[in-house]
């Protein structure tokens, strides 16, 4: 099968908008801009680690040389730098992930995998993963899980890897009657183990196939696959998969068999434990819009990509409430001439981070024509958090203030691999002013080495990473 989206080759420069975390009744305004001067040809994957923005790009032709760059996310200071690695010229998205204890994974179509210090840019560890189901062909897409990261290839081999030593503990393949698109199917689950899968039939059909797998182990190995329930969505293949209270919601578009592009697009909710189709609506022909992806904006569903008119193309946010419905819309003024699209968007604390494409040659110091203002619409969760004293020698307290009640409040320790040191707090705090204390113990009860840490405090949404020195 050819590719469905052809992407011609620019060079683009990124931009970062930030709006407000958003309910039905409110709509967004853009609070900051950040232009970044990148030449590059590709660039869909962004992450996030307490204050810095991880980009991983496509910075030349073939064979498609890659560059992670690690970006402030308030000032838009770029920090470490990262070449060599190999990308690939069909797989563009899900190319890097973040790890449970917050370093960064990605994949090169020489089929190493490798794990990322988000601190430095350092290599944890390296893992070839060659020796794996259908091995000549090197597409294939990551997803992190709180114990493991799998890595799924376009004909639905898997291999998983211990998330601390890089170990394969899995390869296995998912069936030969179901494929993924050759831009990658997409994957949700909450455990790692039972696992949610949009993708199709591999009939010539383009039939959208999802199912729930449930991976079993044994002896910490994942050694094989069971299938709770698949549906059927004629005629639609599945792009993108996302869950919102209790519900599955699917993003799919049927195919033009002349071009092998997308024709419409479509969203359907689904029952989580059966897979049975609640309703579906359509929402628009592809000539009109290119969802790039789907994003949980609390009871509701956002659409990010773009919108094309008579007059160009505009990056869009299309907020969807629990029935389907469109609620609103929303596009940021572009300078005249250009165009630009949502690529990839993740949550920072209350606000939406969003990474925008403007095909231009170099245009530096791109201005959207906004300037940054105070968000007083939603107050943050955490607010005033720092420690003292700072360095230390024996104890540090951490303070804070609640702003927000949060089902639970997480307060760890990294060292500056990036590893879990110590647990500090995991529950709610009522609203107000804490202080955590550390006594430079990991969580076994022993004194820690002197140097640099990270102390990273999370609550719902919100997330900061600050750096604590231990002296000797």
């Amino acid at each position: 099968m050819k590719r469905i989206r052809n992407i011609s080759l620019t060079i683009i420069i990124m931009m970062i908008m930030v709006f407000t975390s958003l309910g039905a009744q409110t709509t967004p305004h853009q609070l900051w801009a950040m232009p970044l001067d990148i030449i590059g040809i590709y660039c869909y994957n962004m992450e996030i680690i307490g204050d810095n923005i991880f980009l991983m790009y496509l910075s030349g032709p073939y064979p498609y040389p890659q560059t992670l760059i690690q970006v402030n996310y308030t000032t838009g200071e770029i920090g470490w730098t990262r070449a060599g690695f190999i990308g690939n010229e069909v797989v563009h998205k899900k190319q890097l992930g973040v790890t449970s204890d917050n370093n960064l994974v990605t994949v090169d179509e020489r089929h190493i995998a490798y794990k990322i210090s988000a601190q430095d840019g350092s290599t944890i560890w390296t893992q070839d993963i060659f020796p794996s189901l259908h091995q000549q062909t090197p597409w294939w897409t990551i997803y992190t899980f709180p114990e493991y990261i799998a890595y799924l290839n376009v004909w639905m081999g898997w291999v998983c890897l211990d998330n601390t030593t890089g170990n394969i503990i899995g390869n296995l393949g998912l069936g030969d009657d179901w494929i993924a698109p050759e831009w990658g199917g997409d994957i949700y689950s909450a455990d790692g183990y039972n696992i949610y899968i949009c993708g199709m039939i591999n009939d010539g059909t383009f039939n959208g196939n999802i199912r729930k797998e449930t991976l079993t182990t044994n002896n910490g190995l994942i050694n094989g696959v069971s299938l709770n329930w698949q549906c059927t969505i004629w005629d639609k293949v599945g792009r993108y998969i996302i869950p919102n209270n209790n519900k599955l919601y699917i993003c799919t578009a049927t195919i033009d068999f002349n071009t092998l592009n997308e024709a419409t697009w479509w969203m359907q909710q689904l029952d989580l434990d059966t897979g049975e189709i609640f309703w579906e609506h359509y929402i628009g022909t592809a000539e009109e819009y290119q969802p790039e992806g789907m994003i949980n904006n609390g009871s509701n569903i956002l659409f990010y990509g773009s919108h094309t008119t008579s007059s160009g193309t505009v990056p869009i946010l299309m907020n969807y409430d629990a029935n389907g419905q469109l609620t609103w819309t929303f596009s940021p003024q572009l300078p005249p001439g250009t165009n630009g699209t949502y690529i990839s968007a993740r949550w920072h604390g209350n606000t939406l981070v969003l990474l925008s494409t403007v095909p231009s040659i170099r245009l530096s110091g791109i201005s959207t024509g906004t300037n940054p203002v105070d968000d007083t619409t939603t107050p943050p969760i955490i607010n005033s958090v720092y420690c003292y004293p700072n360095p230390f020698r024996d104890n540090t307290n951490i303070e804070f203030r609640q702003e927000k009640a949060s089902e639970q409040t997480t307060i760890a320790i990294y060292n500056v691999k990036g590893q879990l040191v110590r647990t500090l707090a995991q529950q709610p705090f009522a609203v107000g002013e804490h202080t955590i204390t550390w006594d430079s113990k990991d969580d076994a009860g022993q004194k820690v080495s002197p140097g640099i840490y990270f102390y990273k405090i999370t609550s719902g949404r919100f997330s900061a990473t600050k750096k604590v020195i231990l002296l000797k």
